[in-house]
């Protein structure tokens, strides 16, 4: 059974959404990107539809730039590329207006600010998404990634020793944090992290 992401009550049953979260899941990011825009089309209020469509376009954008996308310049993609970022930025920006509060879209919101480089509006969006999920291990990583862009390593130890608390086995957020250890005090604080 899936459970809903909005709390705004259980989404209908729709057998093409369902089919679309399975090619997401399976990485087959083009058919499903177009499976949930179909849907989209009979049902234009399914949030939930809409936010997976999002984050199916801004995984394909990865794909395509073949890098992690808080790394991704907009102004280095391709054609493809960019295409399905303005579009999964136009789709996100009528989430924003209809699920302001939603740590789901303000934690997209700040991906796609980090991939413009908006390091300040970034924190704001994981500020808002951090208040109603504190401990999310993606919304934490992103907020110290965002914290390091600004140069503020100290703020961005804090976080990172807080993801590793929560998230033990989180390799990268170790790997951030021996990065941020040594940009904020030098390479000796930095070893038992990176070990």
């Amino acid at each position: 059974m899936h459970n809903p992401i909005f709390s705004s009550g259980m989404t209908p049953h729709i057998p093409q959404y369902s089919q679309a979260l399975q090619l997401f899941r399976q990485g087959a990011y083009p058919r499903a990107i177009t499976l949930f825009q179909q849907v989209l089309a009979s049902h234009p209020t399914h949030a939930e539809c809409r936010l997976q469509l999002v984050k199916a376009c801004l995984d394909w954008v990865g794909v395509l730039a073949q890098m992690p996308l808080v790394e991704v310049d907009p102004e280095q993609l391709g054609g493809e590329a960019m295409h399905y970022l303005q579009f999964a930025q136009a789709q996100l920006d009528m989430l924003v207006k209809s699920h302001p509060a939603s740590p789901h879209v303000q934690s997209l919101q700040a991906t796609i600010y980090l991939i413009y480089g908006r390091a300040e509006d970034a924190l704001t969006s994981l500020k808002k998404a951090l208040a109603k999920d504190k401990h999310n291990p993606a919304l934490l990583y992103n907020q110290a990634y965002s914290l390091m862009q600004l140069g503020r390593y100290v703020e961005a130890v804090a976080v990172l020793e807080r993801l590793t608390v929560f998230s033990p086995n989180h390799g990268k957020g170790w790997y951030m944090l021996g990065v941020a250890r040594h940009a904020a005090g030098g390479l000796e604080e930095a070893l038992p992290a990176y070990r």
